[in-house]
Formats: C-alpha cells, sequence, structure tokens
C-alpha cells in the first residue's frame, strides 16, 4: 500500500518554490509514495506545473480546488486569493486519508481539527528565510519533523525546546534549486543605465516601512537622475494590508518600475538585479545576499533594534533613523560596502546552509530517513 503524502497550497503562489521541489524529488526517489500537490488558484497551479516541468519523470499529480467568488472576501476586504481559512475547512476531506503533510504555512493544522482521527505526520519547510519574530509555541507543538535551512533556524527553535534529537534536518533552499540557475532578467525596464535599487517593505503595519515612508521614498527616487528604482513590496502589502493601494503618479516616471504582485515579484529577478536593497523586515533580504551587495534598512518605528536577535539583518548595512538621511544613507552605502561583505557573507551561510546537492533533493532525502524511522 502507498504512502499518501500531501502537499497543500491555500497561500500566494510564492510558497510553491518552497515546497514543491521537495514532493517533486520524493516522487523519483520512491516509487512507493503518492504525492499530490492540491492548491486553491489557477496561478499556483500553473506555477506548479511549471516547476514540475524541470524534474523529469516525476509522478506528482496536481489538484486545483473549485472556490466561490465570496472566497475571496474576508472582514470586508478584498484578497487577491481564496480565504486560507475558509478553502481549508471545505476542503479538508481531502486530505483526510493523508499519511503525511508537508507545508511551508502552520495554517494547515487546522486540517487536524477538521480531521480528528486522521494520524497523519505533519512537517513544516518555511517559505522565507528571514528574522522577524514570527513563532507560534501552540502549533509547533503539533509538527513532528522540522525542515530547516540553516544553523540560525535550529538555534531558534532548539532554544525554544521544539528540537530533540530525531525530529529536524538541514535542506538547504529549494527555491535555489531552479531559480538560481535562471537567466538574469530586466536590464529592460530602464531607459537609462543607472545603479538599480529595490526597495522591498513588508506588509505588517507595525513592521512595515510603507505607511510612515513609503511614500517619500518614492517621491524621492521620482526626482533622482542617479539611480533606477523597482518598488516590489511583499504581495500581501497589496493583497492585504493596503488592498486598494494606487500608484499612478510613479506609473510614468522612467526610473520607477512598480511592481505589486506580478511573477517577477516572486521569482528573484528583482533580487538577482538590484544593485543595491532597501527594506524592513522582508526575508528577500537572504534571497538578495546570494551574492553580497549593498543594504540600507529603515528604522521608522523606532525599534530598539542592535541586541534583537529579530533584527540581526539590520548589522548588514547602514539603518535609516530618519528619512531626512535617506540620500546620504544611500550614497553611503555604496562607497562602504566593504565594511559589510564578510558579515553579509557569514549572515547567508548561518541562515541557509547550502550544499552541492539541491536542496529539494536533500530534503527528500531527511524525510524518507525520518518516514523509515516512523514506519
Amino acid at each position: 500500500m502507498k504512502l499518501k503524502i500531501g502537499f497543500p497550497y491555500f497561500f500566494h503562489a510564492y510558497h510553491a518554490y518552497h515546497s514543491a521541489p521537495i514532493g517533486f524529488e520524493l516522487s523519483r526517489l520512491d516509487t512507493d509514495l503518492e504525492i499530490k500537490f492540491i492548491t486553491t488558484t489557477k496561478e499556483c497551479n500553473d506555477l506548479l506545473n511549471k516547476i514540475g516541468s524541470h524534474y523529469q519523470e516525476h509522478r506528482c499529480s496536481i489538484h486545483l480546488l473549485p472556490s466561490r467568488f465570496s472566497d475571496y472576501f474576508q472582514r470586508f476586504a478584498h484578497r487577491q486569493i481564496p480565504s486560507p481559512g475558509r478553502m481549508i475547512k471545505r476542503h479538508a476531506r481531502k486530505f483526510k486519508s493523508m499519511d503525511v503533510i508537508i507545508d511551508t504555512n502552520f495554517l494547515s493544522l487546522r486540517l487536524k481539527q477538521y480531521n480528528p482521527d486522521n494520524t497523519a505526520k505533519y512537517i513544516l519547510t518555511n517559505h522565507g528565510a528571514g528574522d522577524r519574530d514570527r513563532e507560534f509555541p501552540m502549533h509547533l507543538k503539533q509538527i513532528d519533523f522540522f525542515l530547516l535551512y540553516g544553523p540560525k533556524k535550529f538555534r531558534r527553535l532548539n532554544g525554544m525546546g521544539y528540537l530533540g534529537k530525531d525530529n529536524w534536518g538541514y535542506i538547504g533552499y529549494p527555491k535555489f534549486d531552479i531559480l538560481l540557475n535562471e537567466k538574469k532578467v530586466g536590464t529592460e525596464l530602464f531607459q537609462a543605465r543607472r545603479p538599480i535599487v529595490l526597495y522591498n517593505p513588508h506588509f505588517e503595519h507595525h513592521l512595515t516601512s510603507w505607511f510612515d515612508w513609503g511614500k517619500d521614498i518614492l517621491d524621492y527616487f521620482a526626482l533622482s537622475k542617479q539611480y533606477n528604482l523597482i518598488f516590489a513590496p511583499h504581495v500581501e502589502l497589496k493583497g492585504r494590508s493596503n488592498p486598494s493601494l494606487s500608484l499612478k503618479k510613479y506609473a510614468k516616471i522612467p526610473n520607477i518600475h512598480i511592481d505589486l504582485g506580478s511573477h517577477s515579484s516572486i521569482d528573484m529577478s528583482y533580487t538577482k538585479m538590484a544593485d543595491l536593497y532597501i527594506g524592513d523586515v522582508s526575508s528577500q533580504i537572504v534571497e538578495y545576499l546570494v551574492h553580497p551587495r549593498p543594504c540600507v534598512f529603515l528604522n521608522n518605528h523606532k525599534i530598539s533594534w542592535k541586541d534583537n536577535s529579530h533584527y540581526i539583518h539590520w548589522k548588514l548595512g547602514h539603518v535609516v533613523d530618519q528619512i531626512s538621511q535617506l540620500d546620504n544613507t544611500i550614497q553611503d552605502s555604496f562607497r562602504s560596502h566593504k565594511q559589510f561583505h564578510s558579515t553579509q557573507v557569514e549572515y547567508f551561510n548561518d541562515s541557509i546552509q547550502l550544499t552541492d546537492t539541491p536542496s529539494g533533493l536533500r530534503a527528500a532525502q531527511v524525510i524518507l530517513n525520518f518516514l523509515k524511522r516512523m514506519a
């Protein structure tokens, strides 16, 4: 009898990059596994098929669940994806027969609530290697196995008491398996050849720089003759935090490119092409630092960050405490990057432990070892 493994995708399509390579590799390693990708959006369905095209002779099946118009509304806020909570509740039966569920998000643990007799093992990977304060002890207790990108995450979870001898493994970063090797694109975005700055704010109100300083930053670059700007925030900024966001004022400015959620905003196109990164707490800083480059961080919330482990990435570049400092800080960041280079390399290697083996394959091997012990 085949072991049934489910990969739920109830969130934005970018989650697929972080876990789908694992499923495709699993299906090629062990023919006794029945692997299903289950998603709620056509965008994610298409992306899963695209990722699958890189894995010859994989045996995964991909299923697009039906949704209703009302699923795109929650607390009267228009969403870009069907409400994950609603979709999990409605389609929980699809996971009732699963032996293993592998996900990038805690919310799928609700499947236990809706399928109380199911004894599926829950394996958690992640959808970013950042530092922000977001752990849920109640949920962590329900995880059977943790897939870790690197030592930083190990220290964090181990310090909280959730890691034992046999319930975790290092895997690297599956998203890199496909995207690091794709051609660098985007130089055609701008007419003039200037240094490209990426502004990538987070979406949560208490963490993001957008609501306090975002328009000031766009105005600064609109007047700039020195830089090109890519404004590509977390996709949930438009999808959840600021659904009515409109930036028509900047649409025709030749040195500003605005992307509020296209595929280019999730496939590392912008982190690859940027010469300088400006942000707050987004985990895309780690993806950007696969090649060390200048960074600027925005402290609009007046965070006491220097001894705060959730802001350790702010040691990788200059920190702006007042928006009036932005111009000088950007110029200084280009001049002084050498002093941050080694710290950036150390931070990246601590966040993501890469080897010559593709990360998706490493994860698949770790999972098979775990399942053999559980048998």
